[in-house]
């Protein structure tokens, strides 16, 4: 999931630890593992390799959620597919100006 700086998450992956929990994009995380949110907690928490319980607000709701997952911080990035068409390098190759 992608979480801004005040604790609203922007954006939960489909079939993620997150959306399994039940989380959804416009909540706002207030506390991690029962402590305050703040960026730095949330990191630590995931850094510890343990299950989460995240408390959330949306509107007039307030309630718990448990996100099994201990997999430590992930951040996705590009992996080239051995055998198929380097297609990001001819997007990124210059081309002659019309």
């Amino acid at each position: 999931m992608w979480v801004k700086n005040d604790g609203t998450i922007a954006d939960v992956v489909h079939g993620s630890p997150a959306s399994a929990a039940g989380l959804v994009p416009k909540m706002k995380i207030t506390a991690v593992n029962g402590r305050k949110f703040d960026g730095d907690v949330l990191r630590e928490e995931i850094r510890a390799a343990k299950p989460i319980d995240v408390f959330v607000e949306q509107g007039s709701f307030a309630g718990k959620f448990h996100i099994d997952y201990s997999g430590g911080e992930r951040f996705p990035h590009l992996q080239r597919i051995e055998g198929t068409p380097d297609v990001l390098s001819d997007i990124m190759r210059p081309h002659a100006s019309r």
